[in-house]
Order: C-alpha cells, then sequence, then structure tokens
C-alpha cells in the first residue's frame, strides 16, 4: 500500500505565524513527514520565507533583507531566510519549496545544494516559466507544479517543465487523476483541504501526501511518532 505523506502547509500555524522557524519545528516536533514554505527575493537578492508579495506596504522584491528584518510579525517572531530555513530542517524533515517569485537562480540553487540534501528537496510553484527555467538550471532537483484544478490533461500541465509531480487543490482530487498520473510514474499531492474529515476521501483516492494546516490530525488519521523540538536561537 502506497504510504501518504503529512505535510505542515507553513508549518504549525496553528501554534506559530506561518512561514517563521518556530512554526517549522513545531510542524517537524509533530513528526511530520515534511514541511512547505514560501520563498521570495528580496532586492539585494536574498531569499526569506513570506507568503504574500507586500510587506507593510511594500513589495518584497523592492526591500532589502535588512529591512525586510526590521519588520516584526505578530508575537514578535522574525521573518527568516532561506539559509536559517535550511539549516533548521535540513536532514529532519523532506522540504518542500514554494517559490513565489525569483531572478537569482543561480543563488537560489547553489543555497538549496550547499544547505540540503537534494533527495530531500522537491521545488514547488503555479508559475511554468519560473519551473522550466528551474529544469534548465537545476534538472537535478525535483520539480512540483500547482495547480487549483487539473482541467481534463494534468499530464499535459506537467510536461512543460517535466514536472516530477503535481500539487492539486482539494476538491478536485480523483482516483482517476491519480491513476493517471502514477500511470506516468508520478506523484500527486492535495492542498487546501478545508476542514480535517476531508483526510479520508484524499487518502482513498490514492494521493501520495496532504499538504494541509492540520498536520496534527493528519499525523493521528496516518499514524507517526513526536519528535523532538531543536531550540530555536534568538536573534
Amino acid at each position: 500500500m502506497r504510504r501518504v505523506l503529512n505535510i505542515a502547509h507553513r508549518g504549525f500555524t496553528r501554534e506559530y505565524p506561518d512561514n517563521t522557524l518556530e512554526a517549522l519545528d513545531a510542524a517537524i516536533g509533530l513528526g511530520v513527514d515534511g514541511v512547505e514554505f514560501d520563498v521570495r527575493e528580496t532586492a539585494d537578492g536574498e531569499f526569506v520565507l513570506f507568503h504574500d508579495p507586500e510587506l507593510r506596504g511594500a513589495a518584497i522584491r523592492a526591500l532589502t533583507l535588512g529591512q525586510v528584518r526590521e519588520v516584526r510579525l505578530k508575537g514578535g517572531y522574525k521573518i527568516p531566510t532561506l539559509a536559517e530555513a535550511l539549516q533548521l530542517c535540513a536532514n529532519r524533515t523532506r522540504l518542500f519549496v514554494e517559490l513565489k517569485e525569483t531572478v537569482s537562480f543561480d543563488c537560489l540553487v547553489a543555497l538549496l545544494k550547499s544547505q540540503a540534501p537534494l533527495s530531500d528537496v522537491m521545488l514547488l510553484s503555479f508559475n511554468g516559466a519560473l519551473l522550466r527555467e528551474l529544469l534548465y538550471r537545476a534538472p537535478d532537483i525535483p520539480r512540483a507544479v500547482i495547480v487549483v484544478s487539473p482541467g481534463k490533461d494534468p499530464l499535459g500541465m506537467m510536461e512543460p517543465v517535466q514536472a516530477d509531480s503535481i500539487v492539486v487543490k482539494y476538491p478536485f482530487v480523483s482516483r482517476k487523476l491519480v491513476g493517471a498520473v502514477h500511470d506516468v510514474g508520478r506523484a500527486v499531492f492535495v492542498w487546501g483541504l478545508p476542514l480535517p474529515w476531508c483526510i479520508d476521501s484524499v487518502v482513498a483516492a490514492g494521493v501520495d501526501g496532504i499538504i494541509s494546516d492540520f498536520p496534527d490530525v493528519v499525523k493521528k488519521k496516518l499514524g507517526g511518532k513526536l519528535l523532538k523540538r531543536r531550540p530555536i536561537e534568538a536573534e
């Protein structure tokens, strides 16, 4: 029977702000199989974990890392760099890195390769052009295309970027879709589950992984052991 991976969406956000080191570490402490987080590039070519395109009214891409680091999230939490996230998570769990915006591809690839086993990394994006660039620059790093609905031709969505996986929003996952993707040796992940009761239906559909905001509930459904958390160093 295929094992379903439990992936924490932006970390364990019930306890901490999303995309923070604390949220990622808490998710790992739950015993998840992987953590998903969002990455954006700053004006000076650095990479930070942040979902929205703007931070307090200014575009992330127009801010320097120093300006981003001056901001504190609710509760006093800082916005981490990708390097910090990799140092915290590498060799502890799988890393599902959703790329929002980036232009410094070579720097990104070099950072990933220096900090984490590539077997534990998957690069995700809604942006097909971005994934095509990564196919050219880092064909050895697995890629996944994120979609809302896969339409009638999910494989056609994957082929231009030679994606290893497709990440489909609930409720557009079906056994037919999963079967078609599995037939060509690729994987299906699901995101956007609104409530825990949806877990059973996507497991029954045969998905390879669940990216959710309630990884603790998924863990109870799928099984797993609690792991010891790593202390977060203060800046």
